[in-house]
């Protein structure tokens, strides 16, 4: 009787890969339907919707484009878009290498090779969806054939190339920096223990769960888009005083970013808190309040944008009951974002899509 050959077990690349590929399809499904959603918005008043989501592709790579015009902003620009690419990889960690592998990686007998070679497979397959949307942008670009473009086609293409390949360069060494990060109770030794507790008893229950987490515990990632956000809330505040004529765009680009990002920051807190309210069920603290809290970190960076926006306002021609009305419902979709549990992806999609045509209908009637 012919023996029958053992299945061979698989790799750790090829198990990386696969959960990867798995989580990747589920991301690029989620985001897709809210950049479906902000296009069909954008070209909700144009005659061809499908050339509104190409023109706003198309903004990917408009920047590169404009600086290969202009030979002295070639190589910021490329240094940008990679910088670009880098970041959406740092926000997308959770998809490339989540903390719990740390201990399965020093269980099992790979080398630096290996590692590396998974890494570099792992970060070109997250960046993607990125290089696709940037590949249509630069596609529309073409087709729109405007006469600055023509002499300069060779000198963008190859800016474009590079900024994807230091993108995926620089991911590849993040991934390992990361991996060579020490776990906070590795850092700190069992003698800290009786220093940690006598700071424990002074501190207050909410800085130790809600606060303090953000920068030294299990919410980082949430600490780190708390951070972002808030500072790239204010750039359309900017914007609205640079270009006080255009305060309809800049209100309406606040409202889809303050939207992104309190849904984003909504999602990630809800699981990075998860743990720590779990077991703090025994603490003198209701439920509520500890999620109350974390709804009220979601909307901390609404704070200083409207701040901003509200002194960039001032002085331009306004109509107070339109502001007042999107203002008040920019704050409650973003609040709704804050509060209401994970549903389905069509449920969201159409609440996105509601809030988003309501907030950008009320930003354009702004001005008289």
């Amino acid at each position: 009787m012919p023996r029958m050959a053992r299945p061979t077990a698989p790799s750790y690349h090829t198990m990386r890969l696969a959960w990867c590929r798995l989580a990747l399809r589920a991301f690029v499904r989620r985001w897709g339907v809210y950049f479906v959603v902000a296009a069909l918005v954008v070209g909700a008043g144009s005659g061809s919707p499908l050339a509104a989501m190409a023109g706003l592709a198309g903004w990917t790579a408009v920047p590169l484009a404009h600086a290969a015009a202009h030979g002295a902003w070639l190589l910021p620009a490329t240094a940008a878009q990679a910088l670009l690419g880098l970041g959406l990889l740092a926000g997308a960690r959770s998809l490339l290498w989540p903390v719990q592998w740390r201990e399965a990686e020093r269980a099992l007998p790979l080398s630096r090779q290996e590692l590396r070679r998974s890494d570099a497979v792992v970060v070109a397959w997250a960046l993607l969806p990125w290089i696709a949307l940037q590949a249509c942008g630069l596609l529309a670009l073409l087709a729109a054939q405007p006469a600055w473009l023509q002499p300069v086609l060779p000198r963008a293409l190859v800016a474009w190339v590079l900024a994807q390949g230091l993108a995926a360069a620089a991911g590849v060494l993040m991934l390992q920096g990361w991996r060579r990060v020490r776990t906070g109770r590795e850092r700190q030794p069992s003698r800290a223990g009786g220093a940690r507790r006598s700071r424990a008893q002074g501190a207050g229950w909410f800085w130790l769960l809600l606060w303090l987490p953000l920068w030294r515990g299990s919410a980082r990632r949430s600490g780190r888009w708390l951070l972002a956000g808030s500072a790239a809330l204010l750039l359309p505040a900017a914007a609205l005083k640079a270009w006080p004529d255009e305060a309809g765009w800049w209100l309406a680009a606040l409202a889809v970013a303050a939207l992104v990002l309190v849904s984003r920051l909504s999602v990630l807190s809800r699981a990075e808190y998860a743990p720590l309210f779990e077991g703090a069920v025994m603490l003198p603290l209701g439920a509520r309040t500890l999620e109350g809290g974390r709804q009220a970190l979601c909307l901390l960076p609404l704070l200083p944008a409207a701040a901003a926006t509200g002194v960039a306002l001032g002085g331009v021609p306004l109509r107070p009951a339109v502001l007042a009305s999107y203002a008040l419902a920019t704050c409650g979709s973003c609040v709704l974002e804050a509060r209401l549990l994970p549903g389905s992806e069509s449920d969201k999609a159409a609440r996105w899509l509601f809030s988003l045509v309501l907030c950008v209908a009320l930003a354009s009637e702004v001005l008289p």
